[in-house]
């Protein structure tokens, strides 16, 4: 399941993502690039924890979340 490589690090892409994603969530408040890569490594610590401690758990989170072109490009795998 571990899509990212070891070196991954936090990119502007990243950013302007997780930007956009918290806008949405937080419309009256004004989100700063800080705030983004903040979020970022906090959701890298929460993964990664969950992976040493409930590795099912994380799985199952990521079969629901992934993109439907994932799921196609894994069937095609499995083929």
């Amino acid at each position: 399941m571990n899509d990212l490589p070891a070196d991954y690090e936090i990119n502007e892409a990243d950013i302007d993502k997780m930007i956009r994603y918290m806008q949405l969530e937080r419309p009256e408040d004004t989100i700063t690039p800080e705030m983004a890569i903040e979020r970022l490594e906090q959701m890298h610590q929460n993964f990664h924890e969950l992976a040493h401690t409930n590795p099912e758990l994380l799985e199952k989170w990521y079969e629901a979340v992934k993109p439907a072109d994932e799921e196609a490009t894994e069937s095609d795998r499995s083929a």
